[in-house]
């Protein structure tokens, strides 16, 4: 096992804006991708999306995948913290070795 104090993990949050008729696709696509939860929403298609990962492109690669689902009109960051995962209390996994 590696020392994880020196790896870093991201958090951060989204505000998802989308056409309300596409809110239940989007939320399920969510679920389904790893690092990826919904929080709040609105019925006029407005979403908060909580996101953690390893590096900031990874973050980026989510406003990215965001952005190009069928409704979205926007995705806007809201929030970004950078810890290391022992201050996070947080095993961090190797996610090379996972795909």
């Amino acid at each position: 096992m590696s020392d994880t104090s020196s790896e870093e993990l991201h958090i951060a949050s989204f505000i998802v804006h989308c056409w309300p008729d596409h809110l239940d696709a989007i939320k399920a696509q969510i679920d389904q991708t790893e690092g990826l939860e919904t929080g709040a929403e609105s019925p006029e298609g407005k979403l908060v999306v909580i996101a953690e990962g390893p590096h900031q492109q990874r973050l980026l690669e989510t406003v990215e995948l965001l952005e190009s689902q069928p409704g979205v009109l926007e995705c806007i960051l809201v929030y970004h913290e950078l810890m290391s995962a022992a201050e996070a209390g947080h095993e961090m996994i190797d996610l090379k070795q996972t795909q």
